[in-house]
């Protein structure tokens, strides 16, 4: 019997299909689903001037520019080049290639976004705000470049000649700050500098060609953040907590949902700036440790290679990251916001407030916080114990606060001096170092190695979980406690 004809349209679905196990720009749509194709595309523009630049920054137009800071590094460095030297590059009219940016046609009204080039744009406006100033080698290039001009308009005019007097002198050559000169000069020099842009743009289109408007916000950051690492990957090396930062990847956008909670400013004393990026990188890698994807500790230059070349887009259906996100979606994060916001309190250690030296620490205590909840949700089977509840009206119960507060005292108190004793030991510290001292070693190990899977760490934590429980417990039985 002879097999139908498969129709073109199937055919290219099943090519579409079958280029998805290798292309990650080929999806299939959850609406529709048939497989799409997400395609970036690029053109330069009409360049702007610089005497523009301050309005086009400042402009929450179609014109205008957005320097987000989601996909660039939050430091100054570049590879070679200072500020002065790179707006010394551009007064002297050298072309600094192109400010990329993404312009999203389902919004025509918004400014397109920046996603490379902020730091050179705000150089610029930096100089132009006087706040930058050029000084010795770069000062000269700049008055070299605009010494003619200055002869030809000296005639008559006071600043003008004191500025080529001061250039005669052999002693020094002066600085140039953009406020210090009169309106014509400014004129002068805006006229050498054109910012070169060059416009992007992601359409999306079935495989019988049609456009898709609906477009996935997640799948379009993952593509022109892309783009930003091919542009950039001959630039200033980012750290690895700015690459997770940037990371189009699921794990990614589900860290990111939370680490603005005020959960993390309440509970941790976690503030914004700098600090956001850290604590992502935190929970980013904590997805990845429980899911088995990583060691506990694997942060750094590997880990953001792997995070670069996509190997964790996706978390799984049915996977421990899940369970985790869940957890403090709709239980730890608002119930404990909501305890604090009303004046509650937890006495938490100084060694698990702020992240600055004591990212270990944090991380310690929101693994704890997963593995605790983990085993109250175990109920009694005629061998385990049904544990009080951690909360009655959405609010903390004063056993959950008692655990908690017992668990961050053994967790920074588990780090050894350089005598190597414990000597950081609270009276519930030491209780629990009196029930199983090997706790406090592992932990203090685990600190030094940090290259341990889930399957190696968990059992310290469970052990932990267990003693902590029967201290503020007694009746409880390690036996019952389960996981």
């Amino acid at each position: 019997m002879q097999s139908a004809d498969v129709s073109p349209l199937n055919k290219v679905e099943s090519i579409y299909e079958n280029l998805s196990n290798f292309n990650p720009d080929i999806v299939k749509d959850p609406q529709t689903g048939r497989y799409v194709k997400y395609q970036l595309t690029e053109q330069s523009v009409t360049p702007i001037p610089l005497s523009v630049l301050k309005p086009t920054l400042d402009s929450k137009s179609r014109n205008g520019l957005e320097r987000r800071v989601e996909f660039q590094r939050e430091s100054d460095e570049h590879k070679g080049k200072t500020a002065q030297q790179i707006v010394a590059d551009y007064l002297t009219g050298q072309k600094m290639g192109y400010i990329s940016c993404y312009s999203d046609p389902n919004k025509p009204t918004q400014p397109r976004m920046v996603i490379d080039g902020r730091h050179r744009l705000t150089h610029l406006e930096s100089f132009l705000n006087g706040d930058l100033v050029l000084k010795d080698k770069e000062a000269s290039q700049f008055w070299a470049t605009h010494l003619t001009w200055l002869n030809q308009n000296s005639k008559g005019n006071t600043k003008i000649n004191q500025i080529l007097s001061k250039l005669s002198s052999v002693s020094k050559i002066p600085q140039v700050k953009y406020t210090d000169f009169e309106p014509a000069f400014q004129v002068e020099i805006a006229s050498h500098v054109s910012i070169d842009i060059n416009e992007i743009t992601i359409a999306c289109t079935d495989s019988s060609g049609n456009a898709i408007h609906s477009i996935d916000p997640g799948k379009v950051e993952e593509l022109y953040y892309r783009k930003f690492l091919k542009i950039n990957q001959n630039s200033a090396s980012m750290k690895p907590e700015d690459i997770f930062w940037g990371s189009g990847s699921e794990y990614n956008s589900n860290s990111r949902s939370i680490i603005g909670k005020q959960f993390f400013q309440l509970f941790f004393g976690i503030g914004g700036g700098k600090d956001m990026r850290t604590l992502n990188e935190i929970i980013l890698t904590s997805l990845l440790f429980v899911d088995g994807k990583t060691k506990w500790g694997a942060g750094g230059k590997k880990l953001a290679e792997k995070i670069n070349e996509q190997q964790f887009a996706n978390m799984p259906v049915s996977s421990d990251s899940r369970k985790f996100m869940n957890l403090y979606n709709k239980s730890i994060i608002p119930n404990m916001e909501q305890y604090m916001m009303a004046g509650g309190s937890i006495n938490l250690p100084a060694g698990i407030k702020g992240i600055g030296g004591k990212g270990t620490n944090v991380k310690y205590m929101l693994y704890f916080l997963y593995k605790l909840h983990e085993a109250a949700r175990k109920t009694s089977d005629g061998n385990h114990m049904l544990l009080p509840a951690l909360y009655a009206n959405k609010l903390p119960t004063n056993f959950l606060i008692s655990l908690i507060e017992t668990g961050a005292e053994a967790i920074t108190s588990s780090i050894k001096d350089k005598s190597g004793r414990f000597n950081n030991m609270t009276p519930r510290s030491q209780a629990i170092y009196s029930l199983d001292p090997t706790i406090f070693e592992r932990l203090n190990d685990y600190r030094s190695r940090g290259r341990d899977k889930a399957s190696d760490i968990d059992p310290v934590f469970e052990d932990l979980i267990r003693q902590v429980i029967i201290y503020n417990l007694p009746t409880a039985k390690m036996s019952q406690i389960a996981f």
